[in-house]
């Protein structure tokens, strides 16, 4: 059976709600009348001003939830009786009213269990192409050191050298990425001062020059020293040989 304070509550939500009735036909009719509105437009204003007003009187005027404030002041005078117990127990065991009258741990589970349910509904991402290319190229690359291992090893064999630049002048060694001066010092002890030298190296004299300079093993290899040789001895340029050339690198 409804009580006299429940009541009192419906009968303030009626007058709320009313309220809000009275305001959605004054705006409805203000906006056909006033503002030459369509009925459209009337009627979502109307129900505009139905949900403020409503709203606004119900929070004012509506029934007030005073159980749960009555609920938590009573936990801590239900906790604070003693419970009888068998044996004595210690100070450090004893609980606090406030510890167990605490209103948090009620709390977690509700708002954990969304929070789960959403990650495990979001959807992994979808390998995009930019990671299928790196994989694609990661397998080529792969095929192509398995086929370096399986081919012939050929012995090192020092490539032709020169007692000195031909007509007195040397190419610059410097101008191919990876030898800087004391590189190019080191060829041109070794007897090589040209590019078209260089880019003439076989694979076994290549083995022999990576194993020959010292400080630097393996160099040649590494940076291709033969393919920017080629470039170069046709009076062609490399990204690297520009900057050189404009004074960026030396």
């Amino acid at each position: 059976m409804a009580t006299v304070s429940e009541k009192d509550g419906i009968f303030w939500s009626l007058v709320a709600w009313g309220g809000g009735i009275v305001a959605f036909f004054v705006v409805y009719w203000l906006v056909r009348g006033l503002f030459g509105g369509t009925a459209p437009d009337g009627l979502v204003f109307g129900g505009v001003a139905f949900i403020l007003v409503g709203g606004i009187l119900t929070v004012r005027i509506g029934p007030k939830d005073t159980a749960p404030v009555a609920q938590y002041h009573a936990a801590p005078a239900a906790a604070s009786k003693p419970a009888a117990a068998p044996k004595p127990v210690t100070p450090s065991a004893t609980a606090t009213p406030a510890a167990t009258a605490t209103p948090v741990a009620p709390v977690a589970a509700p708002v954990a269990a969304p929070i789960a349910a959403a990650a495990a509904a979001t959807p992994a991402p979808a390998p995009t192409d930019t990671h299928s290319e790196r994989v694609s190229e990661a397998a080529r690359e792969a095929a192509r050191l398995a086929a370096d291992l399986d081919a012939p090893v050929a012995a090192p064999k020092r490539p032709e050298r020169l007692d000195a630049p031909r007509l007195g002048t040397a190419d610059d060694l410097k101008r191919i990425k990876g030898v800087g001066p004391k590189l190019e010092e080191l060829l041109h002890k070794l007897g090589y001062y040209h590019f078209d030298q260089i880019a003439a190296w076989t694979p076994a004299e290549i083995a022999w020059v990576d194993t020959n300079i010292e400080d630097f093993p393996g160099r040649a290899t590494r940076d291709d020293w033969v393919g920017q040789s080629k470039v170069l001895m046709t009076g062609g340029t490399t990204e690297f040989s520009q900057r050189v050339d404009r004074g960026e690198v030396y």
